[in-house]
């Protein structure tokens, strides 16, 4: 006898099977047609998703698409949560013209503020600051003291500005803690926020220790006596300061700390291009190694100063740092004029009339790269397809990737030697970093 387990259930009747699968067509059909009237919808989602987390979208397409979007708040978190610059950049310019509609401004958006306070890219950060203090966000002043921590100058300058803002308890031992910076724009601006608080003249006005220029490298030049100046106002302060700190308040202590589990790290994509000398390089080949991506192009007077320092970076570390010269020549400008042309007898611009082949960008960055002693890879890059991930049209922009293949840094402008090595030397990785994989 066989056991009712193991019998089988007999086949359905032919007329039955029949009906059976017309009811299913008949149920997908009804499916469709209700469906039909979002398919609009549908496809608006898509788009917007696509636009949204691209690897190297524009500018106006990511912010058109924050805009109409139904949820410009989802949006914003969505375009963040792609892990690109383009995108983020873009997300938290969005977020200003849309933070004074919020009331109040939801949870996800103050955390993602915190967590990009410390974003690799030095541009996100400075954003960042603007709508924290915009909004009055609590961890503002924790935000300014993190920058006041960084090996970059820049940075540095940048958060110190922001100093003012925070109450004198807090702000005035700070700015006495940068009267010892190398930098004269920092000691002049640390300066300037202890006379106003201390209501007192040390001798030194802001003009006094501002840049006058740049040299060929893009590096801020001073006046011969700026340094001097800049010292002997300092050494000024510090004496009153001997004298008259008791008469203030200072708070050195207190919950000051940024970072947290929230913060995350984005892993670099691959990606593929042509050395000067027709060889496919891949990013990849690199792993397990230190990597700075360099953008530039041979007309370029910064990129160009820059390029001696890049060598001797090369130089000290031949083993564990690969330095990637990845030139943008060939890459129209907005107006489609391509770089470093010369102008036509008739004093027009025909830049845009005729691109130069792969062939001859390659011939004459090679040119170039041998006759400035280039001791490093220079990749080319004339379709902008890795330059524009990192928005590398603003000339020179930098990257550095760690052992582990996450982007630690993205600045724009050139940075002298010791400042490069202070920044190659954080690129190990870091245990309280998560690092998201971005697909």
């Amino acid at each position: 006898m066989v056991s009712p387990a193991t019998q089988s259930t007999p086949p359905l009747p032919a007329a039955r099977r029949k009906a059976t699968v017309h009811g299913w067509l008949w149920l997908l059909l009804v499916m469709a047609l209700a469906a039909w009237p979002l398919r609009g919808l549908f496809q608006q989602r898509l788009l917007e998703q696509t636009a949204l987390t691209d690897l190297a979208p524009s500018s106006e397409v990511v912010s058109q698409t924050i805009q109409s979007a139904a949820d410009p708040v989802k949006a914003i978190l969505t375009a963040w949560a792609s892990g690109h610059i383009v995108p983020r950049t873009v997300a938290l310019q969005e977020l200003n013209s849309l933070l004074p509609k919020l009331h109040p401004v939801p949870e996800s958006l103050q955390t993602l503020l915190s967590n990009s306070a410390l974003d690799p890219d030095n541009g996100i950060r400075e954003i960042t600051l603007g709508l924290m203090q915009q909004m009055a966000h609590p961890q503002y002043p924790a935000a300014v003291i993190a920058q006041l921590k960084n090996v970059d100058p820049e940075i540095r300058l940048m958060a110190l500005r922001r100093v003012r803002d925070l109450p004198l308890e807090l702000g005035m031992p700070l700015a006495t803690q940068h009267l010892n910076d190398d930098d004269p724009r920092i000691i002049g601006t640390a300066l300037n926020l202890l006379g106003r608080w201390a209501h007192q003249d040390f001798g030194v006005r802001l003009a006094d220790t501002v840049s006058v220029g740049e040299d060929a490298r893009g590096i801020p030049e001073f006046r011969p006596a700026t340094r001097e100046i800049a010292a002997a106002g300092a050494t000024r302060a510090r004496q009153w300061l001997a004298v008259h700190s008791n008469e203030f308040q200072f708070q050195t202590k207190g919950p000051l700390s940024i970072e947290g589990p929230n913060l995350q790290m984005h892993r670099v994509e691959d990606f593929k291009l042509q050395s000067v000398d027709g060889k496919s390089v891949r990013l990849s080949d690199f792993q397990g190694k230190r990597v700075l991506i360099n953008f530039w192009t041979t007309w370029c007077s910064a990129c160009v100063g820059e390029i001696p320092t890049l060598v001797e970076l090369q130089r000290r570390h031949p083993d564990d740092l690969v330095v990637l010269g990845i030139s943008l020549d060939g890459v129209p400008d907005e107006h489609g004029h391509i770089g470093g042309h010369e102008a036509h007898s008739d004093g027009e611009d025909h830049d845009h009339e005729h691109s130069p082949s792969l062939k001859e960008l390659r011939q004459q960055v090679a040119k170039f790269v041998e006759r400035r002693g280039m001791k490093y890879q220079v990749l080319l890059d004339p379709e902008n397809s890795v330059g524009g991930r990192f928005n590398g049209g603003e000339l020179p922009t930098t990257i550095l990737i760690d052992k582990s293949g996450i982007l630690r840094r993205r600045f724009v402008g050139g940075r002298n030697l010791d400042v490069f090595e202070a920044m190659i030397g954080e690129l190990v990785p870091s245990s309280n970093l998560s690092a998201a994989v971005v697909p």
